[in-house]
């Protein structure tokens, strides 16, 4: 049997109509999910807090943390599961048969204003 590709010529467009998530590409950068959102969220966290006049607290960064962590959770929800289209997944699919990456993922996310403040420990 032939593995199945994320795009193959011979298909057109045909092919990308079939659910991604299935293709041998995506599943190979499951793991490194989790760590591209280690690098992006405290990125995006120090920029945020660049602004702002004070270096926020640790409960506050937890807060900021817990806020990001829900955003991100109903914004998947909408996106891969609610809204119609041709990769659209199942609650299952998407966390269930996702673990344990996206657990990784939302926790990396959850804790990425923690870091942001490390670095302003660190280098301010």
């Amino acid at each position: 049997m032939r593995k199945q590709q994320a795009f193959d010529p011979t298909m057109g467009l045909r092919a990308l109509r079939e659910n991604a998530t299935t293709f041998e590409a995506f599943k190979t950068t499951k793991p490194f999910h989790p760590l591209y959102n280690l690098i992006i969220f405290p990125l995006v966290g120090v920029m945020m807090m660049n602004q702002w006049t004070i270096i926020p607290t640790l409960t506050q960064a937890m807060g900021i943390g817990g806020l990001w962590l829900i955003y991100s959770v109903l914004f998947d929800l909408i996106c891969w599961v609610i809204i119609p289209h041709p990769w659209r997944l199942s609650l299952k699919g998407l966390f269930i048969t996702y673990q344990p990456w996206i657990s990784f993922a939302y926790l990396a996310i959850a804790i990425s204003p923690m870091i942001s403040i490390l670095y302003f420990f660190l280098f301010s």
